[in-house]
């Protein structure tokens, strides 16, 4: 073995020095230039009341300048669409981030879309969407980072809300606000009956366009000359306490009211001077845009 690697000469073999690419830097792939045409469109939909949305972010205006950029929009409390123009220098941007700045809104109760579009007038274009989803005061919407979802993806509101007390021999009726979707969770109030001899039933059903399209119903009838408490929620079963003037009733899942729609609750076998009082329900409520 020793013979042959005589005369064998050790060699080292070095890496040759790492190219270093040259020319000028490579520009980032921005999704959005803005030319002076282009503006930010914010756009809201809100139940609560006072709230103002805060929209800022940067523009990258050259190489080395970055511009940032703060505007506020005040949305309405109705769920109506309110919509307003930002402006920015030519560039491209960075990012933007939207949120309540003013006001307490609880999750469901705001909604945002910020879009791009070309022309401020009646005549636009809109080019893309940006932001898109709920917000509260500590909760924002960014680009880039957020994703773009509808009204109806995020977390309903849960509302309780003290219903409209109907006249003696009158129905209650409660009907879904424009821009809103119900799912009733629980119904309570007082039924008090004349003294007029009698047995009576209440019933709960949903209206819409005028027609029921379900219904559910205490079976215990009621006599008169009584003040009783009814309790009807989700998987609630029908159960009563006479002695105790309690009565619960069922009612179906997923109880959804589109806009316009009407909970109603009436009275078979009903007699004069019966009345309704003490009405109160819960509803997870969707802003539905």
């Amino acid at each position: 073995m020793a013979d042959e690697l005589a005369g064998v000469t050790e060699q080292i073999f070095e890496p040759s020095p790492a190219r270093i690419q040259a020319g000028p830097p490579t520009h980032y792939p921005w999704l959005f230039s803005f030319t002076g045409e282009d503006v930010l469109e914010v756009t809201s939909w809100n139940s609560a009341a006072g709230v103002r949305l805060r929209i800022s972010g940067r523009m990258h205006a050259s190489p080395d300048l970055v511009i940032p950029f703060s505007a506020t929009h005040t949305p309405a409390s109705d769920r109506s669409a309110v919509t307003s123009i930002v402006t920015l220098p030519p560039g491209e941007l960075l990012n933007a981030i939207v949120w309540a700045e003013s006001g307490a809104p609880q999750a469901g109760q705001t909604f945002v879309r910020v879009a791009v579009r070309r022309g401020m007038g009646a005549a636009f274009e809109r080019l893309g969407v940006l932001i898109q989803g709920p917000v509260t005061a500590s909760a924002a919407r960014a680009f880039p980072g957020s994703p773009v979802q509808s009204p109806l993806e995020g977390e309903p509101y849960l509302r309780v809300i003290s219903g409209t007390t109907p006249g003696a021999g009158g129905d209650i009726s409660e009907t879904v606000p424009t821009g809103a979707r119900w799912e009733v969770i629980s119904l309570f109030f007082v039924f008090a009956t004349s003294a007029v001899v009698g047995d009576r039933r209440i019933n709960v059903a949903p209206l819409s366009g005028g027609e029921n399209y379900a219904g559910t119903s205490n079976f215990s009838t009621v006599p008169a000359s009584t003040t009783n408490s009814f309790s009807f929620a989700q998987n609630l079963p029908s159960t009563s306490d006479p002695i105790n003037s309690v009565y619960q009733g069922a009612m179906m899942d997923r109880f959804l009211l589109l806009a316009g729609a009407t909970l109603r609750v009436n009275v078979s076998q009903r007699k004069a001077g019966d009345a309704f009082s003490g009405i109160s329900y819960v509803v997870r409520e969707w802003i539905d845009v």
